[in-house]
């Protein structure tokens, strides 16, 4: 293994790219156990382990799982390991890039490759997946991290997403005036790249509709008819429809044909 661990490294990272993810952990999970491999290969086949556990809990234990008649509750409990493994990985990546290392030089060079590779739709990642585990404390750290990290750290439509996300988190732990004022943050990222992100429907469905709900409230209604929040009814309209919420469609139709946003 030692001395095939790169070339195991690339062969995963093809046939995840190949579109066959559980074959591309296997691989990823033996180099990151192997002994004597070198810190940087480790690092990299750690990264690509947590991004790619965390990615593929994402589109777990939803509509397509429940009509296949899935067992929920075992779908929950396999849903959670793959969350807890990524977050573990991810989580020793952050660890070994903010290490002192001194005047070792390996180290160093791993510390640097890990900062590299936990960019910041990475950490995003991981804050989701600590909020999905009830790990409040730790994803209001990792988001509050983000955000220390700057706008130049990630596009403008990424920083407006984590912000909003952090506000979420925020508002469902009952610290309502500091949401508000994330939420305005995030919203006032006038890009409308930015705001077409924020309402891709993504699952689960719910909270990409909350998302889309709250920019129609706190932007000012003389916004409403710009090209980029007029994809936001659209979007927002189109979830309304797939969660059956028929009344709630109509009623965001009727409001945006008043204030202009649909001729």
């Amino acid at each position: 293994m030692p001395n095939n661990a790169i070339a195991r490294v690339n062969f995963a990272t093809t046939v995840e790219k190949a579109g066959h993810p559980t074959l591309a952990l296997t691989h990823f999970e033996q180099v990151i156990e192997a002994p004597d491999v070198d810190a940087q290969t480790k690092i990299t086949a750690r990264h690509r382990y947590g991004v790619l556990q965390l990615s593929e809990a994402s589109y777990m234990c939803t509509e397509k799982d429940r009509s296949a008649q899935r067992d929920s509750e075992q779908c929950a409990l396999e849903k959670s390991a793959r969350l807890e493994k990524g977050v573990h990985y991810l989580q020793l990546l952050l660890r070994d890039a903010q290490a002192d290392v001194g005047v070792d030089t390996d180290a160093t060079q791993a510390a640097e490759a890990a900062s590299r590779l936990m960019t910041a739709e990475h950490r995003r990642l991981l804050a989701q997946a600590l909020v999905q585990l009830n790990r409040i404390a730790e994803a209001q750290a990792e988001y509050e991290s983000l955000r220390t990290m700057g706008q130049s750290a990630a596009a403008s439509w990424e920083t407006a997403l984590y912000t909003f996300e952090y506000g979420q988190l925020l508002e469902n732990q009952g610290e309502t005036s500091k949401a508000q004022g994330i939420y305005e943050e995030a919203l006032a990222m006038n890009d409308p790249k930015a705001h077409a992100r924020l309402c891709a429907l993504e699952y689960p469905l719910e909270r990409t509709v909350l998302h889309c709900a709250r920019i129609l409230e706190i932007l000012p209604e003389a916004q409403h008819p710009s090209p980029a929040i007029r994809q936001v009814y659209t979007m927002l309209g189109k979830g309304y429809g797939l969660l059956g919420m028929l009344t709630e469609e109509q009623s965001l139709y009727d409001k945006g044909k008043q204030l202009g946003v649909y001729r």
